[in-house]
Parts: structure tokens; C-alpha cells; sequence
């Protein structure tokens, strides 16, 4: 079965790395013909309310705020530790049979996914 329901949450206290890759990732999947719902705890600065992506992102909800059964995909963009995603409680449990992509550049990733890229040895995004 191909995955087309995608959940991506900004990490708290999103920055603009954050945003930026998810706003990316999002429209990249979109293209594809994905079904992708950004999510965000927390609300941005003021100079990153300032993007139309802005407007795509659901602000005021965590993982624990979602029905996770209408997703496939739990795509977690530059976040540094399964617990930015939920300090309380383990992503994985929470997850259940979702399936976790994590996709970062933080040395303190401990590769929680189910499929992870970590890169932290090109932690600023480095065009070589």
C-alpha cells in the first residue's frame, strides 16, 4: 500500500529551519499528489508569520491533539530528539503502527524513526 495521508509537526518553538523544511517537504509530497497536514503546538515569530506557508499550518496542535488513525505517515523534520515531538511521552507508543520517518541533522538524534536520515555531519545545510 503506497502512503498518501502525511502528518508533519514543526518542532516547538518553530525557527525558521523548522518552518522552512517543512514548508518544502510539504509542497514537494503535494506535488506528488499527497494528502499533507502541517501541525504546530506552537505559534511562530513574527517574522515568519509573514510566509503565505504560514496560513497552510495548523497552529495550537500537538501530536497528542490529532487522530492519528487518518494519517499513514508521521514525517518528523529537524527534530533533534524524539522528545521534541512529545516530552511527555514516547513518539514511538504514541505512533502505534504509524509509520515514523525522521529526517534531521542534529548529532543528538537517536535515530527514533522507523526509517531515519541523520546527517549531522553537514548540521547548517551546506551546499558543497
Amino acid at each position: 500500500m503506497e502512503s498518501e495521508r502525511i502528518l508533519i509537526p514543526l518542532h516547538p518553538k518553530p525557527d525558521g529551519d523548522s518552518f522552512g523544511s517543512c514548508a518544502a517537504m510539504k509542497y514537494v509530497l503535494e506535488r506528488e499528489g499527497k494528502k499533507v497536514t502541517v501541525i504546530s503546538k506552537d505559534s511562530l515569530s513574527e517574522n515568519l508569520k509573514e510566509f503565505s506557508f504560514a496560513r497552510e499550518v495548523l497552529f495550537g496542535k500537538g501530536i497528542e491533539d490529532i487522530d492519528l488513525s487518518e494519517f499513514d505517515i508521521l514525517l518528523l523534520l529537524d527534530h533533534g530528539s524524539s522528545l521534541t515531538c512529545c516530552p511527555e511521552k514516547d513518539i514511538r507508543k504514541i505512533a502505534g503502527d504509524l509509520e515514523i520517518i525522521n529526517i534531521d541533522h542534529h548529532p543528538t538524534n537517536e535515530s527514533y524513526g522507523n526509517i531515519n536520515y541523520v546527517n549531522s555531519q553537514s548540521p547548517y545545510g551546506r551546499c558543497y
